[in-house]
């Protein structure tokens, strides 16, 4: 199947997950939602269809926030029993995410040696499935990330939020497909997300 077929489906299927209870959290200086931003944001869905519709178990993300895509993507696993995902951010906003079956929530910089070392232990050098990326938003710091997770734990998706947010995410994007099977998926679906954002998904294997 097709990138293109696979954002469809995946949109189609996350409009049937129920995503209730959860939140993006505390807003970022200069957001334009400010306080406690609630409700789940509408990539929160694609990101739970995707993970139902390709049969996601093993996943990483990189930027937890207040952790609302990583529950959101925890919902998509068909087999609760089977969730591993385990989710970096140099902030714990959320201290209830550490009590989540399924859900391993690490503290640190990403890109860091301890802590690369600690979630690639979580999956026990077997391939995942499926890493999202949405942390600094930097060329170099996303482009570590998706580099040396990439060769540690081989995910078969990679999906990167804010491609379109600045310079620097533009230019690696750029890079990045004329590397990879890639797609924007806001040119697809763009419900999924705004085009001055964007939201990539790149298949590596």
């Amino acid at each position: 199947m097709g990138l293109e077929s696979i954002v469809k489906e995946a949109w189609l299927a996350g409009r049937t997950i129920d995503l209730a209870g959860i939140q993006f959290g505390p807003s970022f200086p200069g957001f334009k939602d400010k306080g406690f931003v609630p409700g789940p944001y509408p990539y929160y869905y694609f990101l739970a269809g995707l993970v139902r519709s390709q049969g996601c178990n093993r996943i990483l993300e990189i930027g937890t926030h207040f952790g609302g895509s990583g529950l959101a993507m925890l919902r998509g696993i068909a087999d609760p029993v089977k969730a591993n995902l385990v989710t970096i951010d140099t902030t714990d906003l959320n201290p209830a995410l550490h009590g989540v079956a399924g859900f391993t929530k690490l503290t640190g910089d990403a890109n860091g040696e301890a802590v690369l070392r600690e979630a690639t232990d979580r999956f026990a050098g077997s391939p995942i499935d499926l890493m999202f990326v949405d942390s600094s938003h930097s060329f170099i710091a996303t482009a570590l990330s998706v580099g040396v997770y990439g060769l540690l734990v081989r995910p078969r998706l990679v999906a990167l939020d804010d491609i379109s947010f600045n310079d620097g995410m533009r230019a690696l994007w750029s890079q990045l497909q004329a590397s990879y099977e890639a797609v924007n998926c806001s040119d697809i679906v763009p419900a999924i997300r705004i085009k001055e954002c964007g939201f990539g998904l790149l298949r590596l294997r």
